[in-house]
């Protein structure tokens, strides 16, 4: 891995579940030597200081009887409007490590960061003045996994039964995330942001560094 410092301040790892962001962000992390956020963390905060009354898309999940009877269309616009309600949040950080260089690089991971939020990035310092430059500071990339098959499969050698067939509700769980991940792959390319495969993921960090400068 180059040793080279990165351009960036702060870089955005975007994409489904199971496809190995938390892994490879907090390789990244430790070979750079900086901090690493999971947007999962930023979702848990802001969903106890909030009420579903107050944003009903954040604590969509949370609200569902039984999540898993979604439909595909349903689940994925619920992961999709879980992203849009984190905007604010993931703003403000962004924004405060862009803003104050002297707190440190960060890189931040989650199928919360959208590609439209980045497309549209727009930032300011405590006193509400604009920040600049923002395209240079900011870098994002969007990991993608094309076989479903292949998700399914890091989903199970997580712990979901490793020596046992997947049941019907993992396979729908894996479908839906897997949409998802298509619906992310599709918006970044439309916005030309980066995205690379998942695999070979012990050349991922490398990869990633490597589009993101």
């Amino acid at each position: 891995m180059d040793d080279a410092a990165p351009t960036w301040q702060v870089l955005l790892i975007g994409g489904s579940s199971g496809t190995g962001k938390s892994t490879v962000a907090q390789a990244l992390a430790k070979k750079l030597g900086i901090s690493h956020l999971l947007v999962d963390d930023l979702r848990i905060a802001v969903q106890a200081v909030t009420s579903p009354a107050q944003l009903p898309a954040l604590h969509y999940f949370l609200t569902m009887e039984d999540p898993s009877a979604l439909t595909t269309e349903a689940f994925v616009e619920g992961l999709n409007g879980v992203g849009q309600a984190l905007i604010p949040a993931l703003r403000e950080v962004i924004s405060h490590h862009v803003a104050v260089p002297a707190v440190g690089r960060l890189i931040l991971e989650g199928d919360g960061i959208l590609p439209e939020f980045v497309n549209n990035l727009t930032l300011s310092d405590v006193n509400g003045r604009t920040l600049t430059d923002v395209e240079t500071k900011v870098r994002a990339v969007f990991i993608h996994e094309a076989e479903e098959a292949q998700l399914l499969g890091n989903f199970m050698a997580r712990g979901w039964g490793r020596n046992q067939p997947a049941s019907a509700e993992q396979r729908r769980y894996v479908h839906s995330i897997w949409q998802f991940g298509q619906r992310v792959k599709a918006e970044a390319e439309r916005y030309d942001q980066p995205v690379i495969s998942t695999r070979p993921f012990d050349t991922l960090a490398q990869r990633i560094l490597t589009v993101t400068g």
